[in-house]
């Protein structure tokens, strides 16, 4: 099960942008201010200091808070968002399935682990996720597309054993997605991991899901 350090999936795609080291260094300082402190408390003093740059050099490159933001933002849509989405999809290829709970199980229980691992920088996206209705259909729809090819014949399979519904790759997906955000958000919003338990979690929500989605 491999888990995808997003960290430095955006690294990589701010350096294939055409940035300076000082950019780099604002955006990557800013990432961090904005898991700790929020977008509304950093001040742009406080990703200066952060960077090791001058406030003004901020100001030059950037000339808004918000246009950090964006060149981070776009960068994670467009090209971390696709490689998690592909990576997992091909992950999912790899394993059988022999019950909908097993599968329930292991995709949860995978994407779970991947938030935990990522938890300093998925709270910066998520905040802004939940604020920008355009963003999460965005993302959404790239996660939907690079998954489907690779869900989809495990769900035909199922349905096939009479372990599925019959029910669409794009409704399976939504369920579960809504059900994984309305789990993790809290955890993620509070930095609460302390208090999260995965496994019991995880039971939890293949039972709900199980609910509605086994005949």
């Amino acid at each position: 099960m491999q888990l995808t350090d997003i960290n430095t999936l955006l690294s990589k795609s701010l350096d294939e942008e055409s940035l300076t080291d000082k950019q780099k260094s604002v955006l990557q300082a800013s990432i961090k201010l904005f898991a700790e402190k929020g977008y509304a408390e950093t001040k742009t003093a406080d990703i200066a200091k952060k960077a090791g740059v001058a406030e003004g050099t901020v100001y030059k490159h950037f000339k808004t808070k918000e246009n950090i933001l964006n060149a981070i933002l776009i960068p994670f849509i467009q090209g971390v968002v696709p490689k998690v989405a592909s990576e997992f999809s091909a992950e999912v290829n790899q394993v059988h399935f022999d019950s909908l709970k097993d599968f329930l199980n292991y995709i949860i229980r995978d994407r779970l682990n991947f938030a935990v691992k990522n938890q300093f920088i998925a709270k910066v996206f998520l905040q802004e996720i939940i604020q920008k209705k355009k963003l999460a259909v965005e993302l959404l729809t790239i996660v939907k597309s690079r998954l489907s090819k690779s869900i989809t014949p495990v769900l035909e399979n199922l349905k096939s054993k009479n372990e599925l519904v019959d029910i669409s790759t794009e409704k399976f997906l939504q369920y579960l997605f809504s059900i994984l955000m309305g789990y993790m958000v809290p955890f993620i919003i509070k930095n609460d991991y302390q208090n999260l338990n995965i496994n019991k979690i995880t039971e939890d929500a293949t039972n709900f899901l199980m609910n509605g989605m086994h005949p």
